[in-house]
Parts: structure tokens; sequence; C-alpha cells
């Protein structure tokens, strides 16, 4: 327990949790990327007297390369006369809705409702409870063709806000609901049976919801008509697209929840006219990133993923969010806590082929579950297999628990208390940093008055830079297994001691003595010019160590929060422009031998970063290669390195 607080794992609850934290860090990840397009505009005189302007979407899009679209936008300014070359017009439809089923009833009651999948079930199961719908935990989105559903819509026809809808259908609107593709064979999908009065709150909003999709899948598709313009100008097509609804039918009772508005009035044209633009212009824009997920967005994801049932995914969110890995943001999106991140980057790092983090193992168990039901799999045998599975998955995790235990200290600055004889004894530290005075001083904490920075080793053997003053001052390096030894060395550094002493920095060492650290690595983990010791400066002045440690400047400058050591390193003001402030000091990205992950780079990937561009961060950028298709596919391009909080370098 933590303050209280129970800590727990589950085979459903940490895939959920998985699937919030990935999109995090995708968010956190995204470098936005300028790009550039053509954009044109005709305004025609109507029929009916009054001007439409229509606007014209490039094929193309857009380019990432401003050169090339200045080049295509000035052969098409030599002659920006406009010419039809083809004109689309065709009906178009807008589908009912499918039966309702417990999975869509949590989604739907969560995007349109803003509750929560857990308030959805338990307001719908109280309704249920009063026989005013039908059982609400149920896969089935096929209405048997036994049931009388005209009759439960002529219930419905005495509703005084969706009552004329419903007498609608009985007059001859009806249509038979359209069929899914799923059948539990226990129970029919989510309907109401009886009127509802007196109703108010959220079961009100539920029953209602219910009611008006019953009646959306017993009506007619909406229909409209469609029309596409397709015109050149150079070389270059553009595309201007209309839309006119013709008949709402299903959209008139389920408006609340979905609309078809008709698109912008197209001007009548024909093949071959000419015309020229009111607007003709190249414009520019910037890529935005993903948002965080939503409980719909979870939901679905655990839907096709098969974490949990139908009956059981809203019971695992809400579980996510009570242990307090998980926090509900004012805008309804679902952000992970620093715990939240901290347990699946310790659980990803035990390098299991099936992390716990991830949907793999439980969907397998589910997958075979199912093939039992269909009578294809012996029971026995999947049991057996399962358990064995979770066997090997427990004992290694017991055995790595010290990497759990690593990535909640890089998070919080501190490990977890453990008892003993808990998980990782024998194997990892009780208690993720020793503290000892007599540890050997290097040099005076930047970060903090009267602290100085000592080489610790911990009781997994493991070494690290800490300041003395913990726990009330972070700031830290960690090492990497990769070193086998840390002491420090009689060698003082001349240039960073006479400017520590100059500083007149608190807490020196003797005066502002900055002592060199002596480093002992593993056969084979180093580039030959570095080979398996190396004596140096950790105090910024150490060229080949900046290189391998590329966070010593920002750590030297406090650019991280509460001793917090992310993937990528931690901007105090969290605002990823690598400029932030930080408080207490802190941890951030180290390449090998001090690597976050814990696994040193290879000797070709520590030369070839001496070829890089550094980013913003002062970190060695990442040499990636566009895969998008496009003018750009095929380019290399540098970005910064971070795992998260990227400084927008590119």
């Amino acid at each position: 327990e933590v303050k209280g607080n129970v800590l727990s794992y589950g085979s459903c609850q940490f895939p959920t949790l998985g699937f919030v934290v990935d999109q995090f860090l995708k968010v956190e990840n995204f470098v936005s990327e300028p790009f550039w397009f053509l954009h044109a505009e005709h305004t025609q005189r109507c029929e009916g007297g009054e001007d439409a302007r229509v606007s014209f979407t490039w094929r193309r899009r857009r380019l990432f390369d401003q050169e090339v679209c200045f080049v295509i936008y000035a052969a098409c300014m030599e002659d920006p006369t406009a010419r039809v070359v083809k004109v689309t017009a065709r009906p178009k439809e807008k589908w009912r809705p499918l039966p309702l089923t417990t999975v869509e009833l949590q989604k739907a009651g969560s995007r349109h409702l803003r509750l929560s999948p857990d308030r959805v079930m338990t307001v719908a199961e109280g309704l249920y409870n009063k026989g005013l719908i039908s059982y609400p935990r149920t896969e089935t989105n096929v209405f048997d063709k036994s049931m009388d559903l005209r009759g439960l819509v002529e219930k419905q026809a005495g509703n005084r806000q969706w009552g004329e809808f419903a007498r609608r259908l009985l007059d001859g609107e009806f249509r038979w609901p359209r069929q899914g593709k799923n059948n539990d064979n226990a129970h029919p999908p989510v309907h109401p049976l009886v009127p509802a009065d007196g109703l108010s709150g959220d079961d009100a909003r539920v029953y209602e919801f219910v009611c008006r999709r019953f009646l959306a899948c017993c009506a007619n598709n909406a229909k409209g008509h469609y029309t596409e313009v397709t015109v050149e100008i150079g070389s270059e097509q553009f595309a201007a697209e209309g839309l006119m609804v013709v008949a709402r039918n299903y959209l008139d009772v389920y408006h609340p929840y979905e609309r078809w508005e008709g698109s912008a009035h197209i001007p009548v044209y024909r093949e071959g006219d000419t015309f020229m633009p009111t607007m003709f212009e190249m414009r520019d824009g910037a890529t935005t990133a993903p948002r965080l997920l939503r409980y719909e967005d979870l939901v679905g994801l655990m839907e096709k993923n098969e974490i949990g049932t139908d009956a059981t995914i809203h019971e695992h969110i809400k579980r996510v969010i009570e242990r307090g890995y998980v926090h509900k943001q004012a805008d309804g999106s679902l952000r992970p806590s620093t715990l939240g991140v901290a347990l699946v980057e310790g659980y990803d790092a035990i390098g299991l082929d099936l992390s716990l983090c991830k949907p793999y193992l439980r969907r397998e168990l589910e997958l075979a579950l199912k093939e039992i039901c269909r009578g294809s799999l012996d029971s026995v045998a999947v049991k057996r297999k399962a358990v064995e599975m979770y066997r090997v998955v427990y004992q290694q995790s017991r055995q790595e628990f010290g990497r759990i235990v690593d990535a909640l200290t890089r998070h919080f600055g501190h490990g977890p208390d453990l008892d003993e004889g808990g998980p990782g004894a024998g194997s990892q530290s009780a208690r993720a940093v020793v503290v000892q005075e007599q540890d050997p001083a290097v040099f005076a904490c930047p970060g903090c008055v009267g602290g100085v920075m000592r080489v610790r080793q911990r009781r997994d053997g493991r070494w690290m830079l800490g300041c003395s003053r913990y726990p009330a001052c972070n700031r830290a390096v960690w090492m990497s297994d990769c070193v086998v030894g840390a002491g420090v060395s009689e060698a003082t550094c001349g240039v960073c001691s006479i400017s520590s002493s100059n500083n007149g920095g608190s807490g020196n060492v003797e005066g502002g003595t900055v002592y060199q650290l002596n480093l002992q690595f593993k056969p084979g983990s180093m580039p030959a010019y570095i080979g398996e010791s190396y004596v140096g400066c950790l105090r910024g002045c150490d060229e080949t160590l900046n290189q391998l440690i590329p966070s010593i400047q920002a750590m030297l400058a406090g650019n991280a929060a509460g001793g917090r050591c992310d993937n990528a390193g931690n901007n105090g003001n969290g605002n990823g422009n690598g400029s932030g402030s930080g408080s207490g000091g802190g941890v951030h990205e180290m390449a090998s031998p001090f690597s976050l992950s814990g696994y040193a780079l290879d000797s070709e990937a520590i030369t070839a970063t001496a070829s890089k561009p550094k980013c913003h961060c002062g970190l060695f950028a990442n040499r990636l290669t566009t895969r998008k298709e496009g003018s750009n596919f095929g380019r290399d391009y540098y970005k910064c390195s971070r795992q998260m909080r990227q400084c927008g370098f590119y």
C-alpha cells in the first residue's frame, strides 16, 4: 500500500491502463510539422439571386516541402483559369444505427450523455430493475423475428417528446431494424419495455437515449443528394463537394445524438466550363497532436482487443481510476497519473515477451475461452496452459521486481518501502537507494544549498550519483548495469573546480573542488576509444561524457521537476519546449551507460552520434525516415530524441 491506497495488478486492469498511457505518450511525443497547401474559391450567382461561395480543396491535400509547394503554385499562377473536368451527382444515405448492445450503450452514454461507463451501467441496471428497459448486459445486436417490435413502438406513441415520431412509424414508416453480426443467444438488444413517467436526472437521460435509439433503429435511413465538382488549375486538381439532405427520417428522433447537416450549396457546374477563381492562394498550416483518450475511446479499444466482457469493461475502467492510475480531466479526457506511467514503464522494463500492460496475454485467454464455448477446445487443457503461462509471467515479474521499483524511483525520486520478504527480496533492493553519509562526495549539488553529490551503490549492485540531502533534494544520475564500478578519483577537475569556486556554490566540496569519477564498464559494452574504464568529470566540461550523458547540462541547469526521471527527461514546467525551470532538481534522459531503460547502446550507435545535430534540449537528435506517402516519402530528417515532452526540434 502507498499512503493507504492499494496498488494492484489485474490481467484486464493493466492493459486498460496501458491503453491510456500509450495514448498519453503519443500526445507527449508528438512533434508538430509545418505544411503548405493550395486553396481556391469561386463566388457565383445562383438561380435564386444569392451569391454562393464555393471552396475547392487541393487533391494533394498538403505538402511538407514549402519550396516544392511554391513551385507548383507559381506554375498554376501562369494561367490560373479553372476548367471543370468532372461533375458527380448521386444519392447518398446515412445509415440508421444498429440495435443497442451493452458496449454501445457505454460508449454512447459517455459520448452523448457525458457519463462514465460505470455510471451508465448503474443507471441502466436500475431502469431494468424497475421493469422499464430490457436486460442491459447483452452482446446481441440482432432482433429476433418473433419479437413484436411494432407493439413496443406503440407503447411509446403517447410520449410528449418522441411520441409523434412513434406514431409516424405506426402510420407506415416502420422498418425492421438492421441485422448486426453478434448474437449471444441469451438476451435481445437493449430496448424500452414500457412508458416511464416521473423519471429525472440520469435515469431520465439514459431512458430517453434507449427509447430514441430503439425508434431510430425502426426507421428509414436518412437520405440526401451528394454533388462533387472537380476542376483543374494548371496541372493540379481541386474538388468541391456539397450535400443536400432530402429526408431526415431516423434523424428526426435521433437528432440529439447524431447530425447530418447539408454542406455548402454547390451552384450548377458543367463539364468543360471555365472560370477565374475569386481567390487562389498558397496557405500554410501545421499538424496537430492526437487527443487523449475519452471514456468512449477506451471502451472501444477494450472491446476491439477483447479486454474484459461487455458486462465488465466499465468495472475495469472504474478500477484504474479508483487506484489513482488514471484521472479524468475537466474536458472529459483520461490522463494517466505519474504513478500510472511509472507502473507501465516498470512492467514494460521487465522485458516479457507478452508485456503485462499490453492486451495480448489477456486476449489470448479470452479467445481460448470462446473456443471452449464453441466446443473446439478442452477446458482442462486451456486452464492448464493459462496457469502455466501466468506462472512464468509471475515468476519473472517477481525476479525482476526491482525494475518496477526503479521506475517508481525515477518518477517520484525514491522507491516505495518494502518488507524484506516482499516482492523482489533477495534479488533487488528493498529500498531503491541506500543513503549513506560515508559515500564519497564528487562535487557540490547544483540544485540545493548544503548538499553534495555522492557516489552510491544500490542494493541491487547498480551505481548512482545523488544528493546528500535526499529526500529533500532528488537530483541524481542513475547508472545502468553496464557500469560495474564507480569511484571518486584523487584527481580533481581544474576547469570545474575553479568555476565552482568562483561561483561561490553552496555546499562546496572543500571550497569548490570537483573530483573526477572513475568508471568501470562491462567488457565490450563501450566503444574501443573508451574501453573498460574511464576517468572524467561529470560537472559538464568532459565532452566524451557529455556525449554519453546528454542530460548532464540539463541536470546541472535544474530543468527537471521533483527528481523525476522520464524516458526522455522532464521540463520543470511541462511545456515541452526545453526551457522550463525546475524545482528540486531531477533526472533526465541519458544515453548509455546511464540509460533509463537499463540497456547500453552498442558501440556503433554511440560512435554514430558524432555526426548528429543536437536539439534544443542539448541531446543528440534522432535521424528518421519519412514513411508517409507523398512528396517527402523516403526523405531523412532529425527530431528531438526524447520519448516524452519533446522540445519541437525538427
